[in-house]
């Protein structure tokens, strides 16, 4: 028999006979390739993937929707209305197999920031073949970083200054601070003849993100890229932030005013203001207001 009458065979007892009681009596007249090709297409049909349902969103409590996804329900709901106005991730059904929901595309790629999964293991989760959970996961990226990220990742007008500057200031009262700013290394596979570049003290492989953000956690300033070998100073004396800081002075940022506050491995400025350094002979008023700096930046 070919391939295709066992596959049909395997379809017929599958729908109408106990299967494993037909192939014992019928295991007589097929070969014994024959008998395995039939019984791979019976435990073919008899594995169910886990059945995804646009319900999934309401079915989750506030905390595991959180836990699974990184973010609250509202802020899923507000990003949804947020990558709603690109099209590209919005498809017509036009006829044979249904494209995947919108809906379904943001969770397949919230999923796979989050979870750490194989994109296999995320295709079981969401019924979505592997080479389709690659192509969702590659289009939304796109689209966040193209589309999305200069729109919501921007430096702070003089006005919105003084509402940033008031929610550091309620943390330790240090005044003027409208950024912390830090490092942060994401872990990736790098090409075997560069595993050096990318190895960092850790001894890991990875990729460095230097962010810049409010006291309630908003980005407004990022620079992705370097490799993880890089320190700290030098990622930061490459970035778009000291860049403009060289050639237009401190008033374009911060209006003569203001400042960010980093750690140790960042050079002290007029406008980034770093804790003192400890080598065991710190006065207590230095130690004191390490502490206090240490609570100010902590949202980094």
């Amino acid at each position: 028999m070919d391939e295709v009458t066992i596959s049909c065979l395997g379809l017929l007892l599958q729908e109408f006979f106990n299967p494993a009681e037909v192939i014992d009596s019928i295991d007589f007249c097929l070969t014994n390739e024959d008998y395995d090709l039939l019984l791979i297409n019976l435990i073919r049909e008899t594995h169910f993937r886990s059945i995804w349902s646009e319900d999934w969103i309401n079915k989750f409590t506030a905390r595991d929707f959180h836990k699974l996804f990184r973010m609250t329900q509202d802020t899923y709901g507000n990003l949804l209305t947020a990558l709603s106005v690109n099209s590209e991730l919005i498809k017509p059904y036009t006829g044979g197999n249904k494209p995947v929901s919108f809906h379904k595309k943001v969770l397949i790629s919230l999923w796979y920031y989050g979870r750490e999964m194989s994109m296999h293991a995320i295709g079981n989760q969401f019924d979505t073949a592997t080479s389709t959970v690659y192509n969702i996961v590659q289009e939304v990226t796109d689209c966040l970083c193209n589309s999305m990220a200069k729109k919501f990742i921007t430096w702070p007008n003089i006005k919105e200054c003084t509402i940033i500057e008031e929610g550091f200031r309620v943390r330790a009262n240090f005044p003027n601070v409208i950024g912390a700013i830090d490092g942060c290394h994401i872990s990736v596979k790098v090409p075997s003849l560069e595993q050096d570049s990318y190895t960092n003290r850790k001894m890991t492989k990875s990729i460095i993100v230097q962010a810049i953000c409010t006291s309630n956690k908003i980005f407004t300033n990022i620079c992705v890229g370097y490799p993880g070998r890089v320190h700290d100073a030098r990622v930061f004396k490459n970035s778009e932030i000291f860049s403009i800081m060289q050639n237009e002075g401190p008033s374009s940022l911060f209006y003569d005013k203001y400042y960010l506050l980093g750690d140790s491995a960042y050079p002290n400025l007029s406008w980034l203001i770093t804790p003192y350094k400890n080598y065991g002979n710190l006065s207590a008023r230095k130690r004191k207001w390490n502490y206090f700096h240490s609570q100010t930046r902590v949202d980094i």
